[in-house]
C-alpha cells in the first residue's frame, strides 16, 4: 500500500471534482445537442407532411374537370 499525505489526498480530490465537471459539462453539452437534433428532424418530418399535404391538394386542384377536354381554358 502506498502512503499518502494530505495534500496529495487533497489533490487528488479536487482532481476527481475537476474530471467530474468537465464529465457533466460534456454530458449536458451533448444532451443540448441531442435535442436540438430531435428538434430539427421533428421539423422536418413536418414540413414533409405538410408538402405531402400541399402536393394532393395541388394534385386536386389542377386535376381537369370531369367532361372538360380543354384543360380548364
Amino acid at each position: 500500500m502506498i502512503e499518502t499525505t494530505e495534500p496529495a489526498e487533497a489533490s487528488i480530490s479536487a482532481r476527481i471534482e475537476e474530471l467530474t465537471r468537465m464529465y457533466q459539462e460534456r454530458l449536458t453539452a451533448r444532451q443540448k445537442a441531442l435535442e436540438q437534433a430531435q428538434s430539427e428532424a421533428n421539423d422536418a418530418l413536418r414540413l414533409e407532411g405538410a408538402i405531402g399535404e400541399l402536393t394532393r391538394w395541388l394534385s386536386i386542384l389542377w386535376e381537369p374537370a370531369k367532361g372538360d377536354t380543354h384543360g380548364g381554358e
